[in-house]
C-alpha cells in the first residue's frame, strides 16, 4: 500500500512540475518575442493560464496531503490527542463532501462546455471541457486525499496510548 501511496504521490508532483516548469518556460519565450523581436504567439497566454489551473488543483491535492491547507486551529491545539484525531476525522468528512458536491457540479459544467461544443479561442481543435475537467478531477484527487487523512485519524483512534504519548500530552 505504501507502495502505491508513494507512486501516487510522486506521480503528482511529477506532473505538478512539468506543468510549472512548462508555463514558466512558455512564458519566458513569449516575453522574450514580444519585447526582443516585437512578436508574439497569439495562444501562448491561452496554454499558460490552462496549465496553471490545472497545477493549481494538482496543488490544492498536495497540499491535502501536506496538511498545508489554511485551518483555525486555536482550540484544536489545546484538546487530546485523541479528540484532536476525532475533530480531524469530521473535518477531514466535511472536506470530502465538500470535494463531492463541488466536483460534481464541475462535472456538470464539464457537460455543458461539451455539449455546446465549446472551443479554445486561440488554440486550434482544443475543446473547452478537456480545460474544465482540471477541477472535477483535482476535487476528486482532493477528496481522496482526505479519505486517506479520515483513516489515519481512525487509526488514530483506536490505538493504544503509550506512556510516551502521555507525556507528550502533558508536555503540551
Amino acid at each position: 500500500m505504501k507502495k502505491i501511496g508513494h507512486v501516487y504521490n510522486k506521480t503528482e508532483e511529477y506532473i505538478a512540475a512539468t506543468m510549472l516548469l512548462t508555463t514558466s518556460f512558455i512564458l519566458f519565450y513569449q516575453v522574450v518575442l514580444r519585447y526582443i523581436f516585437s512578436s508574439s504567439v497569439p495562444w501562448i497566454e491561452e496554454v499558460a493560464r490552462y496549465l496553471v489551473v490545472w497545477f493549481c488543483m494538482l496543488g490544492a491535492s498536495m497540499a491535502v496531503r501536506e496538511n498545508k491547507h489554511a485551518v483555525v486551529d486555536l482550540v484544536v491545539n489545546y484538546l487530546g490527542k485523541k479528540t484532536r484525531a476525532f475533530v480531524d476525522i469530521i473535518g477531514g468528512m466535511v472536506c470530502v463532501f465538500f470535494c463531492i458536491v463541488i466536483a460534481h457540479a464541475g462535472w456538470g459544467f464539464v457537460m455543458t462546455a461539451h455539449g455546446m461544443g465549446s472551443m479554445a479561442s486561440t488554440i486550434p481543435n482544443l475543446p473547452l471541457y478537456l480545460v474544465f475537467t482540471a477541477i472535477p478531477i483535482g476535487l476528486i484527487l482532493m477528496a481522496v486525499r482526505y479519505v486517506i487523512q479520515i483513516v489515519r485519524g481512525v487509526i488514530c483512534l483506536f490505538q493504544k496510548e503509550t506512556a510516551e504519548d502521555r507525556k507528550a500530552e502533558e508536555a503540551s
